[in-house]
């Protein structure tokens, strides 16, 4: 619940504000004959603010502040001391550990290579072993030889489609592959397990791995598919009633499944479900079991260090303390920043997507939870200008904020053009100032009292949902992100669009409930209501299914060719990703009891060998 603060202001003595005290209990009244929007006499959530003078001097002001809850990690990860590693955060990493488990992953790395290359030869054994790789989180290792083995697959003489009567879990399995990898296998391939009338076949229903690999295969599907629309509901309830008659072992990763299907997951966690589950399976490989435990646990000695330097970082710079409207979720950002890049290799992206995005959210708490009109006007232009002349016009509580957000781009932008660069953090500024722009009109509806139109409020809503934003943060970290790259990011409207559509919907529908009593804006879910005269329930439904159809967009636009590289195409699509295990049981930004358990997973338990 939000609570109301009374916080000083200092105005001078000279000057006069009379704010009309705020109608909470009113009910709303809604003009008539108004066809682009609805307005409120006043809104009933974000407040008015009344300015009561105890002196000519000293004068109080009531903002409405939510009452996030407070890090819960602490120091934890500044324990990580400097003898873990004998050196600094951008350079290799030579701790004692560290160099062990990468011995060791050397040689299995090397041996499970040559396995691979061999199972060309079997075209079963081999799409079986990369879908094993993908699965164990180490494919990562062998992009190369495994982009040219499904190349050759998909466009090769010897059509395997055809010329090969695969069953169907080896056919859900290079689906999916395929699919997964840009490659857009036509679905037709399924029709020969159907019956006369168009349904699976009733022997095939029985093979529990030939269904949990067919209903992975439907998350892959493209508009219009409805054999896969089909296969997915069945697949659905099959595997529901099969979670209560197989062993707890199976069943645990049926739910798994059902509950985050893979291509919907965010990489590293998943990784981290598939080894807990691929252990107990009797015909596991355990060479390959075990690179994927060292692998897992080496990148997690890079994560602890990466997360050791950006919690001195934000301890540093003294936010949480002057800022205490904002979120303090340092190590659950860097969580989402470790699903848009997991690969050990881009760390640096990490570092700068998280302290890019750590600075958006607090402006983003600031707009919604706390700041009055004229100090959020006043923000936007000192935004917009982007100059520190422009901190004369902040309240105080903003300036270090400020001084802080500039400096951090300016050292982006010497970093940048040291390397050829410049372009990269002059775009990232220009989708900072729009977002800002967006976050100030959003509370200039709400203290107006004007709800929009859904699609009015989709149009600022897939701003303000911030995907250019976090992508472009992840791309002047990657060196392999060119000014192609940028490029790409401000002109593929239609998959940035699907990305922000369902990170707005997904958070909104968990969060709507919280919102209304903390004064921040409308959700989409209250806009839908109310212009289409349908029930919370009704619209929740109604949003699950553009959810999965904005996968499906997503899912065509992966497909070859694309203007860049599928694997920087990825970094946008993993902030879909990040829905599963963020929002998947609670909004677990705001509330961070919902990610304590992914933390620990990805960045603090290790994998016993």
């Amino acid at each position: 619940m939000a609570t109301l603060t009374a916080v000083p202001l200092g105005l001078p003595s000279h000057t006069k504000q009379v704010i009309s005290p705020p109608l909470w209990n009113k009910p709303a009244v809604f003009a008539t004959g108004f066809s682009t929007g609805f307005t409120m006499n006043k809104s009933p959530r974000r407040p008015n603010y009344q300015v009561q003078a105890s002196t000519k001097t000293d004068q109080e002001i009531l903002r409405k502040r939510a009452n996030f809850a407070p890090n819960m990690w602490g120091d934890h990860f500044n324990t990580i001391t400097s003898s873990t590693f004998s050196v600094g955060i951008m350079q290799h990493y030579q701790s004692i550990e560290y160099e062990s488990y990468t011995r060791e992953v050397n040689v299995l790395k090397e041996e499970v290579k040559d396995m691979l290359m061999a199972a060309t030869r079997n075209p079963v054994q081999n799409i079986h072993l990369i879908d094993l790789l993908s699965r164990l989180g180490l494919a990562y290792h062998y992009e190369t030889e495994i982009e040219l083995q499904l190349h050759h697959i998909f466009y090769g003489e010897d059509n395997i489609f055809r010329d090969h009567d695969y069953d169907l879990d080896t056919m859900a399995r290079l689906f999916r592959l395929c699919r997964q990898y840009g490659y857009d296998i036509s679905c037709v391939v399924f029709n020969k397990f159907l019956d006369g009338e168009g349904k699976l076949k009733a022997n095939l229903v029985s093979d529990t791995k030939a269904m949990l690999n067919l209903y992975e295969a439907c998350h892959v599907s493209l508009l219009g598919e409805d054999i896969l629309d089909k296969a997915l509901s069945l697949t659905t309830t099959h595997l529901k009633a099969l979670v209560k008659e197989t062993s707890q072992h199976l069943a645990q990763h049926i739910m798994n499944a059902l509950e985050q299907p893979f291509h919907k997951g965010a990489p590293r966690l998943e990784a981290r479900k598939y080894i807990a589950f691929y252990e107990k399976e009797e015909c596991r490989h355990d060479k390959i079991l075990k690179f994927a435990k060292l692998d897992f646990n080496r990148v997690q000695l890079l994560y602890q260090q990466e997360l050791n330097h950006l919690t001195s970082w934000w301890k540093d710079t003294n936010l949480a303390s002057e800022c205490p409207y904002t979120r303090d979720r340092i190590v659950e950002m860097y969580g989402w920043a470790a699903i848009s890049t997991f690969e050990p290799y881009y760390g640096r992206a990490r570092i700068i997507y998280t302290k890019t995005i750590m600075l958006q959210s607090a402006m983003d708490d600031g707009y919604d939870s706390y700041g009055t009109p004229e100090e959020l006007e006043s923000f936007t232009e000192a935004i917009q200008r982007w100059d520190m002349s422009a901190m004369d016009l902040l309240p105080d509580y903003l300036k270090n904020y400020y001084r802080i957000l500039l400096n951090h781009y300016e050292e982006l932008d010497k970093e940048m053009t040291a390397e050829g660069r410049p372009y990269s953090v002059s775009r990232l500024k220009e989708l900072v100032k729009e977002v800002s722009d967006a976050y100030h009109k959003e509370t200039q509806w709400f203290d107006k009292g004007y709800i929009p139109p859904f699609n009015e409020y989709m149009m600022t809503a897939r701003i303000t949902g911030s995907c250019q934003v976090i992508t472009a943060a992840s791309f002047v970290g990657m060196e392999n992100a060119t000014a192609d790259a940028f490029e790409w990011l401000q002109s593929s409207r239609r998959l940035i669009m699907a990305v922000n559509t369902i990170l707005r919907l997904t958070n909104d529908i968990l969060s709507h409930k919280r919102e209304q009593t903390t004064g921040e804006s409308a959700s989409s879910i209250e806009c839908y209501m109310r212009q289409y005269s349908l029930s919370e329930e009704e619209v929740i439904e109604n949003f699950e299914k553009t959810i999965a159809n904005q996968w499906k967009i997503i899912n065509e636009e992966f497909m070859k060719p694309t203007p860049i590289s599928n694997h920087l195409v990825s970094v946008a699509i993993n902030q879909a990703r990040s829905c599963g295990p963020w929002f998947q049981f609670g909004d677990a930004y705001t509330e961070p009891e919902y990610a304590k358990d992914i933390i620990s997973l990805m960045f603090i338990e290790k994998i016993h060998i």
